[in-house]
Parts: C-alpha cells; structure tokens; sequence
C-alpha cells in the first residue's frame, strides 16, 4: 500500500491523534497535499479565522526532523515566499506551518497557457526577484528546490516561491551540505554532497527551469541559439565558477532578453548611426566645397586665356 493510500485509509479521525495536541487544538486538517517517505504535508484550517495553512509534519525517520533552518527565517516578510505561522511538536512529529498561497503551479498553468517568449522572460524575471530577495535577506536562504511544482502564479500574475521543506542557510566556511535533498532533475551537481550549496545552487535550478519552459524539457540545453537558452546555458553550468556569480548579473541579462529592451536598442542603433552619418555630413560637405572652390580657382588662374583664344579662332572661321 502506498503512502497516499496509507493516508487516506487511517484519515477517519485516528490520523489527527498523532499530531501535537497544540495543532490540533488551532486546526482541523482538511486535506493529504503529499505523502512521502518522513514527511507528510497537509492543508489544514484555522479553527478561528477559516484561513488555509500548509503543515509539513516529519516523522522521527526524516533527515529533517532536526533541522534548524527553518526557524532562522520564519521572520522573513514577502509575499513571494509563504509567511512561517508556527510550529508544533511532540514525540513522533515536528510540524512547520506556513501560509497556504492560493494560485496555480507553473507545471500545470503552462498545460493551460501558451508560453510565448515575452511570457517566459516576464516569468524568468519575477522568479530572478525572489531569488534575488532571498539570497540578500539579512541570513542568505538557499532554497534547494527550485522547479515548477514549487513556483505558484497567482490571479494577478504574481509568483510565489513555496516549500521550504529542504531550505538552508548559507555558511560562509562550510564544506558540504549537512542534509542531501533535492529533485534530481533540477538540483544542482554539488547538492549531492561534493561542495557547500550557496546562491550559484539555486541559479543551476533556475537555468534548468528556464529550459524546461523554452523547450518542454528539464535538462541543461545543448546547442542555444537565442539570448535566453544562451542565458540558461550559463546556469546550468557544471562548475559554479562558470555560471552566474550573482542575482544582479543573471537579471542583468534577463533584462537585456526583453523585447522591449531589444527594441529600445535597435532605436539607439538607428539613432547612433544617423548621428554618425551627421557628424560626417557636417564636417566632409564644408570639406568638400572647400576642395571645389580651390579647383575652380586653380582653373581660372592657370588658364586665363583659355576663353579669348577660343573666340578669336571662331571669328577665323568666319
């Protein structure tokens, strides 16, 4: 039997129980979001507010049980990434809430929506954003997590960052990760224990989300043509001294791969070349009519009987 199964087959009451006393006390759960090996995330109610939070409860058998990441940002304020609501625990389970975000995953909105390349670089950039707002926090957060079933766009547009389930925070002299965890697909070669993960992590996942948006695929591109899969390419780079070093240098591109920033360029192309070709206007004409009149000068002095002798042999003729 599965875990799903699992779940479902002892969700009669029984399933509750087992929770903190604390939680369910606040919260009526309403739903098995996933279940996985150690970690069972559930959408639960706020008893008195009706709001939705998200609990993800470890078992005594996860690798996270003890982490302290989380806790380091709870106090993080953004609406791009799930406020932390509380946390809760007993002897089988430590339970971390957060804000349920309402919207749709990219997974599933690109099954609906046709991704055009203004629509990819727009997303691209948001996503840069949050990255950017969570590696400059006050302690630099490595999400580890990066893919499309933990990027949320909202009604308006907007997108959120969820799952902060294998977040860490960045040591400056750390070697490796304490923790190996990750999407296979999208998780970066140093995640799975050669080196510290740092922001260079996090801009691997987003170069391969980048891919998978341009070309339906969640793997590195091999041969780019265009500015974005160029831009990809150096994400998803082997080596982190090879791809982006920062934020800035990754939205700096991303900003240069907009239409309207390609527009914009072509008009100062065309601008500087008409200013060029007016500059040389303005100093070859005045040059030039210098040059004319030196020549017709030198004509009419070298030869200034020219006129006369040729109206004298006429009047010979007659």
């Amino acid at each position: 039997m599965g875990r799903s199964q699992e779940f479902e087959a002892y969700f009669d009451g029984t399933f509750e129980k087992t929770l903190p006393h604390e939680l369910v006390e606040q919260y009526d759960v309403i739903e098995c979001l996933s279940c996985v090996e150690g970690c069972d995330t559930l959408l639960v109610k706020q008893k008195t507010t009706g709001n939705k939070i998200v609990a993800k409860c470890y078992t005594q058998k996860s690798v996270l049980i003890n982490q302290a990441e989380a806790a380091s940002f709870q106090n993080m304020k953004s609406k791009a990434v799930p406020e932390f609501v509380g946390e809760y625990r007993n002897e089988k389970y430590r339970c971390i809430l957060r804000e349920y975000i309402e919207g749709v995953s990219l997974d599933k909105f690109v099954t609906f929506h046709h991704m055009t390349e203004e629509m990819i670089v727009d997303t691209a950039i948001k996503l840069a954003r949050i990255m950017k707002a969570l590696h400059h926090s006050e302690q630099v957060i490595i999400h580890r997590d990066i893919k499309p079933q933990n990027i949320i766009v909202r009604e308006d547009g907007s997108l959120a960052l969820i799952d902060f389930g294998i977040s860490r925070i960045y040591k400056k002299n750390g070697i490796s990760d304490t923790v190996i965890c990750g999407t296979e697909a999208f998780a970066p070669p140093e995640q799975y224990g050669f080196l510290q993960t740092d922001i260079r992590s996090d801009i691997y996942s987003f170069g391969v989300v980048l891919s998978w948006m341009l070309t339906g695929r969640a793997r590195p591109i091999r041969n780019p043509i265009t500015r974005l899969e160029r831009i990809a390419v150096k994400c998803c780079q082997f080596s982190p001294s090879r791809r982006y070093k920062n934020d800035e240098a990754l939205l700096w591109d991303l900003h240069r791969a907009t239409r309207k920033h390609v527009v914009y360029t072509r008009k100062v192309e065309k601008a500087t070349a008409f200013a060029i070709a007016g500059i040389m206007c303005a100093f070859c004409i005045p040059f030039c009519t210098r040059r004319m009149i030196e020549l017709f000068v030198y004509i009419k002095t070298s030869f200034p009987n020219n006129s006369g002798e040729a109206q004298s042999i006429q009047k010979r003729r007659k």
